[in-house]
């Protein structure tokens, strides 16, 4: 104003919302998405903690502006199909609010964990489980028995990578503890894959 003086605008979020998110992931996370998400979050905003498609597509309302999972995308089996679950419950320009461990912060949880050696002995076995596994096409079934695709290995550009394909564009980023908290804005129809493809070398139709 003319006399100098401002005044902070706080923006208002549905406290259901905020307690919904605190009960599930704690105040570091709630802190996270009232940041990054504050502006979006309205009555039209749905807070899941879920890994299957059926939550997605069963939710109440045809469309929502914003939609919040709390559950990391490492869980996810059948990511690209939840992803465009998700798109299709979003309006246009809609936002979408998920985490995942990538796998950097993966390594480092792990090496953290237990003592030295024995966690590079560690690693080194879920590096074989969780990377090679799943990449050969003689043992790719071996890896969805002993993890049921449970906890997968994501790195951060996969993660970011998948979204795009799901028709989002990424808007913000941010890593909290042992996860990276991801802001993406639905912005057309996800582009369909030809193929799941978890070998070495894949096909990508050329443009």
């Amino acid at each position: 104003n003319g006399n100098g003086n401002h005044r902070e605008i706080v923006p208002e979020v549905n406290p259901k919302i905020l307690k919904a998110i605190e009960k599930e992931s704690g105040t570091e996370m709630t802190q996270t998405i009232l940041k990054m998400a504050s502006l979006k979050a309205s009555d039209h905003t749905s807070v899941l903690s879920t890994t299957t498609v059926f939550n997605v597509t069963s939710l109440e309302h045809d469309k929502y502006d914003y939609i919040i999972n709390l559950h990391k995308l490492n869980d996810i089996i059948r990511l690209d199909e939840f992803l465009d679950a998700v798109n299709a419950k979003l309006d246009v320009k809609g936002y979408f609010f998920c985490c995942v461990e990538t796998k950097d912060q993966r390594k480092s949880r792990l090496l953290d964990k237990y003592p030295p050696v024995l966690n590079w002995i560690y690693y080194f076995f879920d590096f074989i489980v969780k990377r090679v596994l799943p990449k050969l096409k003689l043992t790719k079934g071996l890896y969805f028995f002993l993890t049921r695709g449970e906890n997968a290995v994501i790195s951060r550009a996969e993660a970011l990578g998948r979204l795009c394909r799901a028709g989002f564009i990424i808007k913000q980023e941010s890593f909290i503890g042992n996860k990276l908290c991801i802001e993406a804005r639905k912005t057309g129809d996800p582009i369909q894959a030809n193929s799941t493809n978890y070998g070495p070398m894949i096909a990508l139709p050329r443009v």
